[in-house]
Order: structure tokens, then sequence, then C-alpha cells
């Protein structure tokens, strides 16, 4: 195993698949990638005009990769423990950043949450993607 992807969003769950993935790719001396996929806020209109409330990107990445951050140093907190990390943060459809980050992957880690089933997104990677997906809840495999 060389590449372990992990979708990361500031969730329970996403946090144990961090824990989960990390673990993993440290046990096989493979580079952990942690994604996080956003999608860019529209302008909100109403009946008397538009309000446009849209974040700076340069602030909007700035302040996710504040999380990834504070991610990484809560769930991973030994970094004689950590393996190889790179991270990346982009805007558009999560499915499609999802795809293409796992596009060369050994293993697609994703948070499973709460829900009875999975969600749309967790149903995509599931049964289009190449790679192998695990699901994770609780620190556990679903």
């Amino acid at each position: 195993m060389r590449r372990v992807v992990v979708g990361v969003r500031n969730t329970e769950s996403s946090r144990s698949a961090l824990r989960w993935a990390a673990e993993r790719a440290f046990a096989h001396a493979a580079r952990l990638e942690i994604v996080t996929a956003v999608h860019h806020p529209s302008p909100i209109s109403c009946t008397v005009g538009a309000v446009v409330c849209v974040p700076d990107r340069d602030e909007l990445v700035q302040a996710i990769a504040d999380v990834q951050t504070a991610l990484i140093d809560a769930e991973l907190p030994d970094r004689a423990f950590r393996p190889e990390i790179s991270r990346t943060i982009e805007f558009g459809d999560p499915y499609r950043i999802i795809r293409t980050a796992s596009a060369s992957a050994d293993l697609l880690v994703l948070g499973r949450g709460g829900r009875r089933r999975p969600g749309a997104l967790t149903r995509r990677c599931l049964e289009r993607l190449a790679c192998p997906v695990v699901l994770v809840a609780d620190g556990h495999l679903c």
C-alpha cells in the first residue's frame, strides 16, 4: 500500500475515519492524503434584492486548512506515529473531488454519519470507484 485517501469534514465520523486511515497508512508506510471538498457558497437572493454573503475564497481556504490542522493535531497527537501527510482542499462537486483524489489510491476511507444507510455521496463512492472504499463510524468499520 502506497497511498491512503481520507475524506474529512469537521464531524465525529470524519475524526474516526482520519484516525483509522492514519493507522493504516502508518502501518504500511503509505502516504495519507486528507481531502476536504467544499461547495463554494453562492450569493443569497430574496424578493427585496440580493444579499451577497460570499466569503473571500482565500479566507475560506485558510479557515478549512486551520480545521484540517486542528483535526490532525487532535486525532493524531503523537507525531512519531504519524504517516507522511498531504492535504487537499478543493471547491466543487464532492464526488468528483473524491473520485479524482482516489483515482490512484490504494484505499479510500470515509466517515459514516449517524444515518442508518449511507448517504448519496458514500453510495456513489461505494458503487463507482475503482479503489476499495472503507466506511468508519465511531472508530469501527461499517
